[in-house]
């Protein structure tokens, strides 16, 4: 029967063992879910020639885990707070600031790739994709909420990743209804108020309300 010290080198060696497998798996196998939030502020304006709902979004994503990973799409599902029916807007373009300091299409909004342990950040113009009716609008002073999916390559579902309230004052729902009237496409700072935790078990409510 082995002594108590021969019995040492031999766990030593297993946990050296157990010790080397797991920082193997974290630096080269591990596939974690990207962390994916909306900056703040971001801002909305109205399409000149829809009058449809845009928003322009710095969203940043971080990978944590060892292998990169595929964004294939993003969307934004946008409801007045207590409401039944929601709105999904989708990328449109990212974006980037030009020399007099306003929003400028740089390329059409596509797939974002994400290498392990490193950031990205994108400007994302997002656009109506769907809704009960034609005439949406971000004019009416109110607290919304807003809840960013993310579908990652391969996902035939889609995942909540960021969600959060925000407020749109009176004098802001004026000057959106007063341009959107007018056909320009002025934008209108938001500040993300409270912070939600999402709840898996709605997912299938929102699935609903996007198809």
């Amino acid at each position: 029967m082995k002594t108590a010290k021969e019995w040492i080198p031999l766990a030593l060696s297993i946990l050296a063992l157990a010790v080397s497998i797991t920082s193997f798996y974290v630096t080269s196998l591990r596939t974690a879910y990207p962390y994916i939030r909306i900056g703040s502020p971001f801002h909305i304006y109205h399409e000149a020639l829809t009058g449809s709902p845009s928003l322009v979004m710095a969203v940043s994503i971080s990978n944590s885990g060892a292998r990169l990973v595929t964004i294939e799409r993003l969307g934004v599902l946008v409801r007045k707070q207590g409401a039944n029916d929601g709105y999904l807007l989708v990328p449109f373009a990212f974006q980037k600031i030009n020399e007099k300091g306003d929003f400028q299409n740089d390329s059409l909004a596509g797939p974002m790739t994400v290498s392990g342990g490193s950031e990205l950040t994108k400007q994302i113009l997002f656009t109506q994709a769907n809704g009960p009716d034609t005439d949406y609008s971000l004019t009416v002073q109110g607290r919304y909420e807003l809840t960013l999916f993310s579908w990652l390559s391969g996902a035939d579902s889609p995942r909540a990743v960021d969600k959060f309230e925000f407020d749109i004052d009176q004098v802001s729902a004026n000057k959106l209804s007063h341009w959107r009237d007018l056909q320009v496409p002025n934008s209108v700072p938001i500040e993300r108020q409270k912070w939600n935790d999402w709840r898996p078990g709605r997912i299938e409510d929102i699935r609903k309300l996007t198809k």
